[in-house]
């Protein structure tokens, strides 16, 4: 009589039998990339990275446009605030050759009390305060003052912010902050806002 096998004796057996080629499904050897589809990829991603590079350039300089924007928007309303505030006169400053501007108190005779209540501020490299429009005037050089009342009242208020190495008649080169005399606010447009 024969002793049925044990599991040992059968997973050795199974592994010990001869496998069967027939039918057998072998993985087709791969093929490689050609070196024309190499080639077509590399050109994509060129182009593409071209592309985003320029749109990243342009963002960046926008960025810079909008924010020196920003700092004159901010300026304006502290002058505006900070004169009801202290209920008394103040006026911005803005240095078109230097491309700066800053805050001064003043005193009811128009006097300089306390010069710069705020730090000076510039618009930073490439960019430049282009044209200061105060009333129904513009001016686009030499420093002119825009005075904001204790009662809150002040003249109109244009600023231009421009990116100095795009074209004048690029539109989209130009930032315009406007405070008008009945607003508490100041408004930032794309473009040319002059009114």
């Amino acid at each position: 009589m024969r002793a049925s096998p044990s599991e040992d004796d059968i997973w050795t057996m199974s592994a010990c039998k001869p496998r069967s080629f027939r039918g057998a499904h072998f993985p087709r050897p791969r093929r490689a990339f050609s070196l024309v589809e190499i080639l077509v990829v590399i050109v994509i991603l060129a182009v593409m990275s071209t592309v985003a590079l320029y749109s990243y350039a342009e963002y960046r300089e926008q960025l810079v446009t909008d924010t020196a924007a920003s700092a004159v928007q901010k300026t304006l309303l502290f002058a505006k605030n900070r004169a009801i505030s202290y209920r008394t006169p103040h006026q911005v400053v803005f240095d078109l050759d230097n491309n700066t501007f800053w805050v001064d108190e003043l005193d009811s005779s128009s006097t300089v009390v306390r010069p710069k209540v705020a730090e000076e501020e510039g618009t930073g490299d490439f960019v430049e305060l282009h044209i200061v429009k105060i009333g129904s005037t513009e001016f686009g050089s030499g420093r002119r003052m825009v005075r904001f009342e204790p009662d809150g009242t002040n003249p109109l208020v244009v600023v231009e912010v421009r990116r100095t190495a795009a074209d004048v008649l690029d539109l989209t080169s130009y930032v315009s902050v406007r405070m008008f005399p009945t607003s508490s606010d100041a408004q930032v447009v794309d473009g040319r806002g002059l009114l």
